[in-house]
């Protein structure tokens, strides 16, 4: 998505990211980096695709996937694993991983939040009930649908996590199965400049990371 021209560009970062992880993660945060900038201003765009970061689109971006990508600079921000989360009237059916076979199964689009491979490595190998079920295109959706009480989502721990610390999903039993390097910050190409605004966020987003745990 195209970002229009502001008299204030000098004092703008301009940041693309998922939807999801905007959502779940990084507004929740975004306080805390103006209380140490507020003279600076932070203008999130969505987009899965990769964006163009540098001169000619957004300054940085924060990507989901397996990087790193050619033409930019990626570094490892976040690791993350996936979990069956539900709501707690759901999870009140649900004993053990087979008890699956009877709940409706909710599906992010992203293929690396795959049921069938959490079930095979929960031990269920992969049945054909593994793949029924609604799917959503983005994972705050997903996570949405599971609050709703529509079913039993895989949903990403960390973009659950509020939801979970205040019980409003559960997580009814394992295994949490690791996505590794899970989320990336993009940043132009070595030896391309930076803008104060750009490099403030970059460096207060390794911090924000790092504190997360």
């Amino acid at each position: 998505r195209e970002l229009a021209e502001s008299p204030r560009a000098g004092n703008i970062v301009r940041v693309s990211t998922t939807a999801s992880f905007a959502a779940l993660w990084l507004l929740p945060r975004l306080g805390a980096f103006r209380a140490l900038h507020p003279d600076v201003e932070v203008w999130v765009s969505e987009s899965k695709a990769p964006a163009a970061v540098g001169p000619e689109g957004v300054d940085l971006a924060l990507r989901t996937g397996r990087g790193p990508w050619a033409g930019v600079r990626a570094e490892p921000l976040l690791t993350d694993h996936l979990i069956p989360v539900c709501a707690p009237s759901v999870g009140a059916r649900l004993r053990e991983p087979r008890d699956l076979a009877r709940a409706t199964l909710l599906h992010d689009e992203d293929p690396l939040s795959s049921w069938p491979h959490w079930l095979d490595e929960a031990g269920l190998g992969r049945p054909a009930w593994g793949d029924r079920g609604p799917r959503f295109a983005d994972g705050a959706l997903l996570l949405q649908a599971a609050l709703a009480g529509h079913g039993v989502a895989l949903g990403r721990k960390r973009l659950a996590a509020a939801h979970l610390r205040s019980g409003r999903l559960i997580q009814p039993f394992g295994p949490a199965l690791s996505l590794g390097q899970a989320y990336w910050l993009v940043l132009p190409a070595r030896g391309t400049p930076m803008t104060r605004p750009a490099r403030a966020f970059a460096s207060w987003i390794r911090d924000a990371a790092r504190n997360t745990g």
